[in-house]
């Protein structure tokens, strides 16, 4: 009768034969025998003539090739999941984080509308001390005149604006055009169009602007702020580039 030799026969064999089968993975592996390319027949074949060189049963190396062969497989599969294990978590942290930048920017425009909202109607009703409490204490602020005040003046802000009001430009509408998060801050672009009275009356002159927004008392205020203003007659050359490209 012949005898099948199960896995804790293999387990309990002989010194000399744990000996070959510890070394006929290695000794089979670097052979062509288990070449995954190769046919069955072919397969066996090797396996057969190896068994003849080493004197070792070919039961044992059939196992043992198995078990090889298998844990190769095993590998490959674990591999391949790690793989698209990786891929399914980068693509949920990808939107998650495009859902995340989608609510800042949102927020960043709703506090970039009450500033313009606060500075557009403390304007309007000549409240310079309110106009001059939007800004830090260490803010910048380029004026469309080619000045620069400062945060931490603010009788100089409050002079300035005084100074447009009298000379007639009374009214001034903000608009929006663009605003995001940068991490504490927000960061905003917009257009602005002041209209006269009196001696300007019918006259508007208009520009543009960049903000930055901080958080500071806990309250939102104006960091640094630059606006332009469009002239009547460009000495630079530069508006000879008309047209507005859209954003990427």
């Amino acid at each position: 009768m012949t005898k099948v030799y199960t896995a804790p026969e293999i387990a309990k064999a002989s010194s000399e034969s744990q000996r070959i089968l510890v070394k006929a993975p290695r000794n089979i592996a670097g052979s062509t025998a288990i070449r995954l390319r190769q046919s069955d027949s072919t397969y066996t074949s090797h396996l057969q003539r190896a068994a003849l060189r080493t004197g070792a049963k070919f039961s044992d190396f059939f196992t043992l090739s198995r078990l090889v062969r298998e844990r190769r497989a095993s590998r490959k599969i674990r591999v391949s999941l790690t793989l698209v294990a990786i891929m399914l978590t980068q693509s949920v942290a990808g939107s998650a984080c495009a859902q995340t930048s989608a609510a800042l920017d949102q927020e960043a425009w709703q506090i970039a509308e009450v500033m313009a909202t606060k500075f557009q109607t403390a304007y309007n009703v000549g409240d310079v001390a309110a106009i001059a409490n939007l800004f830090v204490d260490n803010a910048y602020y380029f004026t469309p005149g080619g000045t620069v005040l400062y945060g931490w003046d603010r009788q100089a802000i409050q002079r300035a604006f005084a100074a447009r009001i009298r000379a007639g430009w009374t009214k001034e509408v903000v608009k929006i055009t663009e605003a995001h998060s940068a991490g504490e801050a927000v960061w905003v672009t917009g257009e602005y169009v002041i209209s006269g009275t009196g001696e300007n009356q019918g006259k508007q002159i208009d520009g543009y602007f960049a903000q930055v927004i901080t958080r500071s008392g806990g309250e939102w205020r104006f960091r640094i702020v630059i606006a332009n203003l469009k002239p009547n007659q460009d000495v630079t050359g530069m508006s000879e580039v008309k047209g507005v490209a859209k954003p990427p």
